[in-house]
């Protein structure tokens, strides 16, 4: 269990930290792309979250209120959150070059087989 909880919760300090990172250096110059960024961390959140929380009923970290919610209702939705996070995420990785999301997509693999195995995602 030791290097799934440490591989899950790295991935989560650094989805947290990109979070963070937005509001920086550019507070006072937040707009719509900095929210989106937010959001788009909280959304690649969830299903880190679900799977130490429910599936491994682990703690991980303390969860933002607003998104228990999403992570006690993500297996209702995984078939279909999980291609779309996967296709987001390599499309993200074609427009930068130190492909930020391979890690991200990686661990969904190896913890949710049945939603990312296919040819169409590598």
């Amino acid at each position: 269990m030791e290097p799934l909880y440490n591989d899950i919760i790295a991935e989560i300090h650094n989805l947290r930290r990109l979070k963070r990172s937005v509001f920086d250096d550019d507070f006072n110059q937040c707009d719509l792309s900095a929210s989106n960024i937010c959001l788009s961390a909280d959304i690649l959140l969830i299903p880190l979250y679900w799977y130490i929380t429910i599936s491994q009923n682990i703690e991980p970290q303390p969860i933002e209120e607003y998104m228990l919610e999403q992570v006690s209702t993500f297996e209702e939705r995984a078939s279909s959150l999980i291609p779309r996070l996967m296709k987001r995420t390599r499309d993200l990785d074609k427009r930068y070059p130190s492909k930020p999301f391979q890690q991200y997509r990686a661990l969904l693999k190896k913890y949710f087989p049945q939603y990312t195995i296919t040819q169409n995602q590598k």
